[in-house]
């Protein structure tokens, strides 16, 4: 593409620009059930895309032939730009226009662990597929369509940022900001970020135990609370889950942190609770004791698997199902398919154990979606 020039570039730039609209306005609309318009001007299109998209077409094009170095250097590249393009936005117009506060590893919540890794995906995907779609656009279309639109559109883009920036910034702030006092201090202050590595801050103290409410108004936190009335099955769901619960051994995961900040009884739990709320959704037909046995001892292995990832039975990941059951079948009678789901749980990693029950699936999806709400966000429950 280095062939074309400017007028082929300020095209595409405004593409870029409107199809990353059209994504987020489409999400934030299905996600609240209403129309949103995403970006902060009043026209549909989000410059930052544009930029981020012409950036990733320059910078990734001469790693094209190693994948890896594509994405890290579109994850490099594009959390920079992030970053600094939140920095900027919240100095003009005093708010934060995104918020990552709801990821555990961010940094003051403009960049993300989650959003940087989408970067890195983004990046390959606009290197191995959007370039050859856009070659492919503008080498079919007339030239004198893309003279036009793309100067016309680049006109109404710079008129409504103008009269935005005009409207919204706060100007003794951007003055106050600019200032070359203030410019020295963040130098000094970048100077002795960059002597070293940031990290993830340590814990300190004790954690602060959460107090789970029951298991009746955690069902009810998952449905409509207008319309949730217990029925026979969830009375037996609660029945026997309180029956395990109970159990002295049982209680001891509590001792053991699974993911985050979240003990390995609270994921055995919710994941019990997310299995049976969505068999109950989807409207299966299922042993509701087994998929509660299976459920709350899928994980109950009773050590910390953090300080130290071999065990007698082999590396955790792929072991631990095999502890766990073990466990669980010297703790409590357990037929063959409740001996199933705890075992197979960990499917695909352990390749060869299949689930091989309804109630299996259901829980080794639900311990997918739970450990990846406890891996990335800071309140998962």
């Amino acid at each position: 593409m280095e062939h074309f020039g400017i007028e082929y570039w300020l095209f595409t730039f405004c593409i870029y620009c409107m199809a990353g609209w059209v994504q987020e306005s489409t999400i934030e609309s299905l996600y609240h059930r209403r129309p949103i318009n995403r970006g902060f001007l009043r026209g549909p299109y989000i410059p930052i895309y544009g930029v981020g998209g012409l950036l990733l077409l320059f910078i990734c094009h001469p790693f094209r032939d190693n994948g890896f170095q594509v994405f890290f250097v579109a994850l490099i590249a594009c959390t920079a730009l992030e970053y600094f393009t939140g920095w900027l936005m919240e100095t003009m117009f005093g708010k934060q226009f995104w918020d990552y506060s709801m990821f555990r590893i961010t940094y003051k919540n403009r960049i993300s662990l989650v959003s940087s890794l989408f970067w890195g995906v983004m990046g390959l995907f606009v290197t191995y597929v959007v370039s050859d779609i856009t070659l492919y656009v503008l080498n079919n279309l007339p030239y004198r369509f893309i003279c036009i639109a793309g100067t016309v559109i680049s006109l109404v883009m710079a008129i409504d940022f103008l009269g935005t920036v005009r409207k919204q910034i706060d100007v003794d702030k951007l003055r106050s900001t600019f200032s070359i006092s203030n410019i020295s201090t963040h130098i000094m202050r970048f100077d002795a970020i960059a002597s070293r590595i940031p990290g993830i801050k340590a814990r300190t103290g004790e954690k602060k135990k959460r107090i789970l409410p029951s298991i009746t108004a955690m069902m009810r936190m998952m449905t409509d609370k207008n319309t949730f009335v217990l029925t026979d099955d969830d009375r037996r769901f609660i029945k026997t889950a309180r029956k395990i619960l109970a159990n002295g051994k049982v209680q001891q995961m509590k001792q053991y942190v699974q993911h985050g900040d979240v003990s390995t009884y609270e994921h055995c739990l919710m994941v019990c609770l997310y299995a049976y709320m969505y068999a109950k959704k989807l409207k299966l037909k299922i042993n509701i004791e087994a998929l509660v046995k299976g459920a709350l001892l899928h994980d109950f292995f009773l050590y910390d698997w953090h300080k130290g990832a071999f065990t007698r039975d082999g590396l955790h990941g792929f072991s631990h199902p095999v502890t766990a059951e073990r466990n669980a079948r010297n703790t409590f009678p357990l037929t063959l398919k409740e001996r199933g789901i705890i075992i197979n749980h960990m499917w695909p990693l352990t390749l060869t154990r299949l689930p091989r029950s309804k109630e299996a699936w259901l829980v080794c999806w639900a311990d997918k979606y739970c450990s990846l709400k406890e891996t990335l966000l800071k309140k998962p429950y």
